[in-house]
């Protein structure tokens, strides 16, 4: 993360070169990388009186590396660590998700040729993500997701 703006008025903020990295050094690309994040308190559930907020995403880029038999060098899942520092970044409970124009690419360096499988234009809105918790019905919450796989499928 390299900077941050606080909007007072919105209750939101907004966080720049936002980037997590395996410690090794090994591997030549960023797990995530995304330009901007927006974090805002949601002010109808503010109303309520709950602290819900919607964070936004925007550009994120996620690389997954597969390696022959090092988990140095190899990314694929999110450790326990890089979690801990999101939840740090974001105090309160997220209600709402938005991602635009994402790319997933899965990478593997050591193969011959190179694979580089991409995921373009990902799209996500997930909704009412913590807005069920102690009611007697739940209320489901709703994820959309659309992207296009290897540049030329649709996936919705």
């Amino acid at each position: 993360m390299e900077r941050v703006r606080i909007h007072p008025w919105t209750a939101s903020l907004d966080i720049y070169d936002v980037h997590l990295d395996k410690k090794t050094g090994e591997i030549p690309v960023h797990f995530f990388y995304s330009p901007r994040w927006n974090i805002s308190l949601q002010w109808s559930q503010i109303s309520h009186g709950v602290k819900r907020a919607s964070v936004t995403i925007f550009d994120p880029q996620i690389n997954l590396i597969a390696a022959p038999d090092s988990s140095e060098q190899s990314q694929i899942f999110i450790g326990k660590a890089w979690l801990e520092a999101i939840k740090k970044l974001i105090p309160w409970r997220v209600n709402q998700i938005q991602i635009h124009n994402g790319d997933i690419h899965f990478l593997d360096f050591h193969a011959n040729p190179q694979v580089d499988l991409e995921m373009s234009q990902l799209e996500v809105a997930a909704d009412n993500m913590s807005n069920s918790k102690g009611l007697k019905v739940p209320l489901p919450a709703t994820v959309k997701i659309s992207a296009r796989p290897l540049r030329t499928g649709l996936l919705k």
